[in-house]
C-alpha cells in the first residue's frame, strides 16, 4: 500500500515509511495507519458492487500420508529445496485420490472444475488422475494451445476439467463455466488464492462455487496455512477496512427522503412544524 501511496502522494507514503520502519508495529497500531491513509484510500469489496453473486464455500480437505509418502516428504526436506518439498506433498498418491472424488463428485452432478497448482508435475499427475476429460495449461504450452485448450474446456458439455498452473491461469481469465475449484497446495499469499478461485466465481457465474485446498498433514502445508491465516488477518486489518468507506456507510448507511431532510432541518433550527389540521 505504501509503494502505490507514493504514486497517489508521495509525501504521505514517506511518513509511513518512517512511522512503520520496522512493519513489526503495523498490525497493533492498524487504527492508526487506516488514520493516516483515510483521506487517500477507498475500498470496494467483491461483495459491495457484485451481491449478485452466488454463495462460495471454501474447504480444506486434510490428506494424510501413508508411510511411503512420508518418507518421500522427508527425503524432500532433507534436500533443502522448498520446491521439492511441495511437490513431494503435492504429488503424493494420497493427494490424487481425493482429487480423484472431487472430480467424480463433480462428474456426476455435470460440473465443469477449474485445478490449480504452482507445479507441472503436479499438474500432470493431476491430469492423469481425473482422465481424458482434463485439459492441461503451464508456461512451456503455447499461446495458440493454450486458447484453443481453454475454448475446448468451456465448450465440452458436462464435466470436464481444466488443470493449470496458477501463475498461468490464475489471473485476468474468466471461467465461469466452472463451479468447482481445487488448489492442489495452499499458496504463500492469500491474494494468490483468491484471484485464482474468482476465475470461477465471478460475474456471469450462476450456480454456487466450492473450492477444495488440499492439505497433507504433517507437512509445510499445514505450515503455510497457518501464514496464510495471518497474513489474511493483518490485510483485513489494513487494507480490507477503509475509514472513509465507514465513514461513506454511516453517511449513506440508510435511505432519507425529503420528508426526513425537513423534519432534520426543523431540528437542528429548532423550529416547531405547524400542526397538522383534522378533518371532520
Amino acid at each position: 500500500m505504501i509503494n502505490l501511496l507514493r504514486i497517489v502522494d508521495p509525501r504521505l507514503a514517506y511518513r509511513l515509511e518512517e512511522r512503520f520502519d520496522p512493519a513489526d508495529d503495523i498490525f497493533h497500531d492498524a487504527d492508526e495507519f487506516r488514520g493516516a491513509v483515510s483521506r487517500r484510500y477507498l475500498r470496494r469489496a467483491q461483495n459491495d458492487v457484485l451481491q449478485e453473486l452466488p454463495p462460495l464455500t471454501l474447504v480444506d480437505v486434510p490428506i494424510d500420508l501413508n508411510s511411503d509418502e512420508i518418507d518421500r516428504y522427508k527425503a524432500a526436506v532433507a534436500s533443502g529445496h522448498m520446491t521439492h518439498m511441495r511437490i513431494a506433498a503435492s504429488s503424493s498418491g494420497s493427494k490424487m485420490a481425493a482429487l480423484r472424488d472431487i472430480a467424480d463428485e463433480a462428474r456426476n452432478a455435470d460440473r465443469k472444475m477449474v485445478v490449480f497448482s504452482e507445479y507441472v508435475h503436479v499438474l500432470n499427475a493431476a491430469a492423469a488422475s481425473i482422465g481424458s476429460e482434463s485439459y492441461v495449461i503451464h508456461g512451456t504450452v503455447s499461446d495458440k494451445e493454450k486458447a484453443q485448450r481453454e475454448e475446448d474446456f468451456k465448450k465440452q458439455s458436462g464435466f470436464a476439467a481444466l488443470v493449470g498452473q496458477i501463475k498461468v491461469i490464475g489471473v485476468g481469465k474468466n471461467y465461469q463455466q466452472a463451479s468447482v475449484v481445487v488448489l492442489m497446495e495452499p499458496q504463500f499469499t492469500p491474494a494468490a488464492e483468491h484471484q485464482a478461485i474468482a476465475r470461477a466465481h465471478r460475474m456471469g457465474q450462476t450456480e454456487s462455487v466450492v473450492c477444495h485446498r488440499l492439505v497433507a498433514m504433517g507437512t509445510v502445508d499445514e505450515r503455510i496455512v497457518k501464514i496464510v491465516a495471518l497474513k489474511s488477518l493483518l490485510i483485513n486489518e489494513l487494507s480490507h477496512k477503509s475509514n472513509l468507506e465507514e465513514e461513506l456507510r454511516k453517511f449513506g448507511g440508510k435511505e432519507v427522503n425529503q420528508t426526513e431532510l425537513v423534519r432534520e432541518e426543523q431540528r437542528r433550527l429548532g423550529v416547531t412544524p405547524p400542526p397538522q389540521s383534522q378533518s371532520g
